[in-house]
């Protein structure tokens, strides 16, 4: 599964799609790795599936559409890159002699 990041228009079409929807999006398919679409916003991620069951959905709907943007996968996908997780910070490395140092330490309290 690939993740991609959610553009202006993903946004604006998932939330068109929750409206026609009756804010439900459980229709859209979803894993347990997918991620949730509850707060959509620029920037978070998306799987490719979710943004093609929306365009399908959108497109095969276009007559009901609330908004005159055209919601054709190319135009959604258009600025979208591959998401990646922020980096978990770094934990901080013990080094033996701060270990020793420790223990000689803790020792002579006792």
């Amino acid at each position: 599964m690939v993740l991609l990041t959610m553009t202006a228009d993903i946004v604006a079409a998932i939330k068109e799609y929750s409206e026609k929807k009756k804010n439900e999006l459980d229709d859209i398919k979803v894993t347990e790795s997918s991620p949730s679409l509850s707060h959509p916003a620029i920037g978070q991620p998306i799987s490719h599936e979710q943004v093609l069951d929306i365009a399908k959905y959108l497109k095969t709907n276009k007559e009901e559409a609330t908004s005159l943007t055209p919601y054709r996968l190319h135009d959604l996908l258009r600025g979208s890159k591959i998401y990646t997780p922020p980096l978990k910070p770094k934990v901080e490395k013990v080094r033996r002699c701060n270990l020793m140092t420790f223990f000689l330490a803790t020792a002579d309290l006792v």
